[in-house]
């Protein structure tokens, strides 16, 4: 009987060794894929950080090409509006003096036309 319950003890006993042993293992591969699977998920982060960061300089570039190209097309219609404002007056001017000169009358000094932009 003690042979039988010390083989029984031993048995349980490497059993519980073996046990321990495979769940070490296995704690292991456990450990292993977690550390693969950090490593594939950073590089995808960083991946998709630098695809994030190229759209977003691309995107910048664009609206201060889109930006440059209205401020431009404003200042040519400021020129624009500003030339015709200072021919209107010329105009106006020129004419006040026609009108003066036939009614005989001394024209008061017409107001000056602002100078053009440079």
């Amino acid at each position: 009987m003690k042979i039988l319950a010390k083989s029984l003890f031993c048995s349980v006993f490497l059993a519980n060794i073996a046990f321990a042993d495979d769940v070490s293992q296995f704690n292991t591969q456990i450990q292993n894929q977690l550390k693969q699977l950090q490593a594939q998920q950073q590089q995808q982060t960083q991946q998709m950080n630098a695809q994030l960061q190229a759209q977003i300089q691309k995107v910048q570039s664009e609206l201060q090409q889109q930006i440059q190209s209205v401020n431009t097309q404003l200042q040519n219609q400021i020129k624009a509006a500003q030339s015709q404002l200072q021919t209107q007056i010329q105009t106006v001017n020129s004419q006040v003096q026609l009108l003066a000169s036939k009614q005989g009358m001394q024209p008061a000094p017409a107001p000056s036309a602002p100078e053009k932009p440079k």
